[in-house]
């Protein structure tokens, strides 16, 4: 098991293991930490106000799929009327929150010096990137500690995701995958807009292309572990996603778009 050390000097364990917590913010000034904490202390008063550990089983629902997939929209669009969910993400909980960080790096100045708007963005993000994981993968084991009800915006890519749902099962967490696909097209397309809209510039196009194949490979183990998955494809991000398919551990796959299933299965791959 993964343990972190309380300072009462008890030992809980965690969600994400701390040495790769750790690793995320080990390329920071001393100066830099300073001011990341602030963030940090910031962002979590901001995902626990008014939250509450889960009284009964508490739930776990994440989001999976490759960039530009509108996994944010989807998975906000899940929790528009649900309260009592500490909601953590890298990006929208994290980067847009870091006034002391990030958007320091944002100033007049720089944007004057830069070659372009699209650079410093680009210089931007990679260097606060880590520190935006620090804070997310924080937050997401202080509310899996805590037994909060969890709203994890991520890819779900990584072939260590397995180790995360063990740990969920771990304390009776009752997992919900929002599964999000979209055309290469599209997703390339929904990033452009992103940038031009949020001010966030990530991976090239090709690189968001490539890191669609980890989706699919990681089909088998969404379907293992989850209790309830919702599938959802993307054909025009303006016109937003529709709902495929749903499954869930004792009724199955349920479908409720058959074209839009066939699209994500053409794509990615057979459900099961």
């Amino acid at each position: 098991m993964f343990f972190l050390l309380s300072v009462t000097g008890c030992a809980a364990e965690t969600l994400v293991p701390q040495d790769i917590v750790d690793a995320h913010r080990k390329d920071y000034s001393q100066k830099e930490m300073r001011s990341l904490n602030r963030d940090l202390k910031n962002i979590r008063e901001t995902c626990f106000d008014e939250k509450t550990p889960a009284k009964e089983q508490p739930v776990y629902v994440a989001t999976a799929g490759a960039p530009g997939a509108c996994k944010s929209t989807i998975l906000e669009t899940y929790l528009h009327d649900k309260q009592n969910i500490v909601y953590v993400d890298p990006d929208q909980r994290a980067l847009c929150f870091m006034i002391n960080t990030y958007y320091q790096t944002l100033t007049c100045y720089n944007i004057s010096q830069a070659k372009s708007p699209q650079d410093l963005l680009k210089d931007s993000y990679n260097k606060w990137r880590e520190a935006s994981n620090y804070v997310s993968n924080t937050l997401l084991n202080e509310s899996y500690s805590g037994g909060y009800n969890i709203a994890h915006g991520a890819t779900s890519t990584s072939s260590a995701i397995k180790f995360l749902y063990q740990g969920l099962k771990r304390k009776n967490y009752k997992i919900v995958l929002l599964l999000c696909g979209a055309s290469d097209r599209t997703r390339v397309a929904t990033c452009r807009h992103r940038f031009l809209t949020q001010g966030f510039l990530q991976e090239s196009s090709q690189d968001l292309i490539n890191k669609g194949t980890m989706f699919s490979e990681r089909l088998a183990t969404y379907f293992e572990y989850a209790d309830e998955i919702y599938v959802y494809w993307t054909d025009d991000f303006l016109k937003g996603s529709t709902l495929a398919a749903t499954y869930t551990k004792d009724g199955g796959l349920i479908v409720c778009n058959q074209k839009t299933l066939d699209c994500f299965v053409k794509k990615y791959g057979e459900l099961n």
